[in-house]
């Protein structure tokens, strides 16, 4: 569930400029610029140096300074996950809070602590230091923190699985919230409540609550907000039994990424266009000058020939040299663009970060297939479609890092293309998705492959920094064509429609294996209803040849 952290802002006087006051200040005020920023490696840089400063002085302000110079060290700790460091520095500001008496200051420093505490999974001791918080900000009469404390209990109870605990301390947020007017808050705690009723056994009511609060938070919050609620749904749906709509809101959640993604990308390509069109206006006007430039030239030597010929033959020689000029570097500026436009074209068919296909490159290759190769060669060899998903890839990035996430793409991309064949094509599908296009495959060699491939993921774990991650990767497998049937009935954008709902079987029923689409039991007339909407109805009606591959160490739930 959703914790909230708030931040504080201990503010002191600047008196008596001397130069160790002033590096004070100085220090100060570029390191919170640089963590406003989320430049938190040089605000932690300018942090240190305002306590080095501070060090120096000993007067009634000394004390006050370092303790917010060391809150603002364990935030910055705290954003780069540096849980050590952020903890031992906040457990010595709550000592020295209670040892000088400093109580209003004391509900903020308890909050960093039970963040810190959740986000290492420490729950038990997230509760105890929750509690403490709460009763501090009630005795400081501040309702809204004494509100963040509660619903951060509830959300750690829950985390606990001690759903009557949660629910108690939620019901009293929820009041808070409501006599505080938090419209935000009331849908939170609400949200979180629902969730409890469906593993309460409340399956439907709960559902429905967790639906009316997201969308609630579908107009109030942003994308950014409002997309990881959609983990939390599909789970509800998947203790309430109800597979097909946690595969749904899955598709959903994938759908909004996108979305986040596209609009991501497409703001850095308005950035880029404003840059070129930047860039063309002002050599369209070296252009114009050049040429008005070359126009005064020949009216000046006009003007000339009238008084003598062979001062006039000079200069259209000069003319004549200056063209030549002009000419090669427009030719050289020719070539540049030339190799320029190669780059972009290359470009356009990579995925910037793993370098491998995207999706254009993608959709030109099926076009270019569908016009020069027959659906089937004479061996019987197909072409495969292995839709892959990396497991709890959010977990990662939430664990180690958004970098951790970006080196464990990067690995396990360069791991399949090194495994696959020169033939075959690697394709950044989307985020964490990767799709094999396995040509002229042979079915009896399937099994085998698919299961190397998630050794190959599983084995050897992705080094970052100094962390050994452990990656393992849900899939579906399809042929192209299905079953026999002909394209123009069923083509490779409707085939990864039943892929796309094999992965997420896949990942249904434990991670860290394939579901393969072998073939139709049944005539395609029979299932084509069911393979486009409800696969695992299908399966469940025996209409599909189904098998599944599993990877090493069996699943990952």
């Amino acid at each position: 569930m959703m914790l909230s952290l708030k931040r504080i802002n201990l503010c002191c006087s600047i008196k008596d400029a001397s130069n160790t006051r002033v590096s004070y200040y100085a220090n100060n005020v570029l390191g919170r610029l640089f963590k406003a920023d989320s430049q938190y490696e040089r605000a932690l840089e300018h942090f240190i140096r305002a306590l080095d400063s501070v060090s120096e002085t000993d007067d009634a302000l000394t004390l006050r300074r370092r303790g917010f110079l060391n809150f603002n060290i364990a935030q910055v700790h705290t954003e780069l996950k540096n849980w050590p460091q952020a903890k031992a520095l906040t457990k010595q500001l709550i000592a020295d809070a209670i040892k000088y008496q400093h109580i209003t200051v004391l509900p903020e420093l308890y909050l960093l602590q039970g963040y810190i505490a959740s986000s290492e999974k420490q729950f038990d001791i997230a509760i105890s230091v929750n509690k403490k918080g709460l009763v501090a900000a009630l005795e400081n009469n501040d309702e809204y923190t004494a509100l963040t404390f509660e619903n951060n209990l509830g959300a750690t109870y829950i985390e606990l699985q001690d759903y009557a605990a949660a629910k108690r301390i939620l019901l009293l947020a929820l009041e808070r919230a409501g006599r505080l007017k938090d419209e935000y808050s009331q849908q939170l705690i609400t949200m979180n409540l629902g969730y409890i009723r469906v593993f309460e056994g409340e399956q439907s009511a709960g559902i429905e609550q967790i639906k009316a609060s997201m969308s609630y938070f579908s107009q109030h919050a942003t994308k950014a907000e409002f997309e990881p609620y959609y983990e939390w749904l599909a789970k509800a749906y998947a203790a309430a039994g109800m597979y097909q709509q946690q595969a749904d809101t899955l598709l959903e959640q994938m759908t909004l990424r996108e979305d986040i993604r596209s609009a991501g990308r497409e703001a850095r390509l308005n950035e880029l266009q404003n840059r070129y069109n930047t860039k063309a206006q002002a050599q369209q006007i070296t252009i114009l000058e050049q040429e008005n430039n070359l126009k005064a030239q020949l009216l000046e030597n006009k003007q000339l020939q009238q008084k003598l010929t062979l001062l006039f033959v000079l200069l259209m020689l000069f003319a004549a040299m200056a063209l030549l000029q002009l000419y090669r570097k427009v030719r050289r500026s020719n070539r540049k663009l030339y190799e320029t436009n190669k780059q972009l074209a290359f470009q356009s068919q990579r995925d910037h970060l793993t370098g491998l296909y995207n999706r254009r490159a993608l959709q030109e290759h099926m076009q270019l297939r569908s016009k020069q190769r027959c659906e089937q060669d004479a061996n019987g060899n197909l072409t495969g479609l292995l839709l892959l998903d990396i497991d709890f890839f959010k977990r990662i990035n939430d664990h180690y890092g958004h970098s951790a996430g970006d080196a464990v793409l990067i690995d396990i991309s360069r791991r399949l293309q090194k495994t696959c064949r020169e033939n075959d094509m690697v394709v950044r599908w989307g985020g964490e998705e990767i799709l094999l296009v396995l040509e002229n495959i042979s079915p009896s060699l399937l099994d085998g492959f698919i299961q190397r491939i998630l050794h190959v993921i599983a084995e050897p774990t992705v080094k970052f920094e100094q962390y050994d991650i452990h990656v393992t990767a849900s899939g579906g497998f399809i042929h192209l064509p299905f079953s026999g049937i002909k394209e123009e009935h069923l083509d490779w954008e409707k085939v990864m429609q039943i892929v796309d709902m094999a992965l997420y079987l896949s990942k249904a029923n434990g991670r860290n294996q394939v579901c393969m689409i072998k073939g139709l039991t049944v005539s395609f007339e029979q299932a084509e209803a069911l393979l486009y909407s409800d696969l695992t109805s299908a399966i469940q009606q025996g209409m599909l040849d189904v098998g599944t591959v599993h990877g090493p160490g069996g699943t990952v739930s």
